[in-house]
């Protein structure tokens, strides 16, 4: 078969958000390419979550493997000529482009070239009951809550998205609410699923909820994953009531201007301290300063509405500085007034951040 380089490109950099490269799992190291019907199809997996990506060509061939995704993402990388032809012989895929590469293709325990498995040939792959989301909401949930999800399995289910009649992430420290109705039924969406849907290129994803797996189409490309079963394990009603705190006062500053005097003190907060920095709410400015308060910068206040002529706080450098980077606008609004938490609000979001004992 053969194919514009410039395509084929774009399908391989597209279905390699799928690759998992676990060398325990063999076939997350794999693409598998499906060639018939004068469609070429790419498949990925890292076991949970099936990516494909497929286009249509010109060909009478047909063929069915599975390549080793590393080199052959690598080769195809390099590759400058206009097109690129792929054949199978004598289980070898050969390449020509600029030249001919033969890539050894892996064989099953018989001795056989190995398909790549489909998990969607025992589904209805319709999309009838599908939930029509836009692919620009997918990304700013992931760019303002993936910071907040837990990244150990400690508890799993802290490891996922609760996407519901609006989106929580939360590792039990930091909570973000996302302020959007996705689905009547709350859901778990694992981190690896939304950052597959964020790279989708179309405007918008039709996706398909059943009981055992998750369906997302988009134009070109869709994924496959496997439902979480930890649901009821995902305290809600706690989280709710958590990002619920009503906070008597708040502040308005430059975003930029309060991420650049936090880089600048936390040089001088250090693993003994817990990274700790102060945040003190004073009248006319948020000030930044170091435990022992030998290293100190004020921000001043764009709006302020507060109850109290300061307020004092210490909190993680690293966490508020990941929260702040996360969040969406030029300006961001501190809620404050508690004693165990301060929050970035804007007008779909809400981020709760936990603060220190010191």
């Amino acid at each position: 078969m053969k194919i514009k380089t410039e395509k084929l490109k774009e399908l391989i950099s597209k279905v390699s958000v799928g690759v998992g490269n676990n060398k325990l799992i063999p076939i997350t190291e794999l693409i598998g390419i499906d060639v018939n019907d004068d469609t070429i199809q790419l498949i990925a997996t890292d076991i949970n979550n099936y990516v494909y990506v497929s286009d249509k060509i010109a060909t009478n061939e047909e063929f069915n493997i599975s390549v080793q995704a590393e080199r052959f993402v690598k080769l195809i990388g390099k590759l400058t000529s206009e097109y690129t032809e792929l054949h199978v012989k004598d289980n070898n895929l050969i390449v020509k482009a600029n030249g001919s590469y033969t890539i050894e293709l892996p064989l099953d325990e018989n001795g056989d070239l190995i398909k790549f498995p489909d998990p969607r040939n025992d589904i209805d792959v319709t999309i009838d009951n599908s939930v029509e989301v836009s692919v620009n909401t997918i990304k700013s949930i992931v760019k303002i809550a993936k910071s907040s999800l837990a990244t150990t399995v400690d508890r799993p289910e802290l490891t996922n998205y609760y996407v519901g009649d609006k989106v929580f992430a939360t590792n039990g420290t930091i909570i973000t609410e996302y302020r959007k109705e996705l689905f009547d039924s709350p859901q778990l969406f694992s981190s690896k699923l939304m950052d597959i849907i964020s790279t989708f290129t179309g405007e918008n994803v039709a996706m398909k909820v059943e009981k055992d797996y998750i369906l997302a189409i988009c134009d070109n490309m869709s994924v496959y994953s496997k439902v979480s079963e930890d649901i009821d394990d995902y305290a809600i009603d706690k989280v709710t009531k958590f990002i619920g705190t009503e906070f008597d006062n708040s502040c308005k500053l430059n975003r930029a201007n309060v991420i650049n005097a936090l880089d600048r003190i936390s040089l001088f907060s250090s693993t003994y301290d817990n990274r700790a920095v102060r945040l003190s709410f004073t009248e006319n400015a948020l000030v930044i300063s170091n435990m022992k308060s030998g290293s100190i910068e004020e921000v001043e206040y764009m709006e302020k509405k507060s109850n109290v002529d300061s307020f004092e706080v210490y909190i993680n450098a690293d966490m508020l500085m990941e929260q702040l980077k996360s969040y969406f606008g030029d300006t961001v609004t501190i809620e404050y007034g508690e004693d165990f938490a301060i929050s970035l609000v804007s007008d779909t979001t809400t981020q709760i951040i936990s603060l220190m004992s010191v």
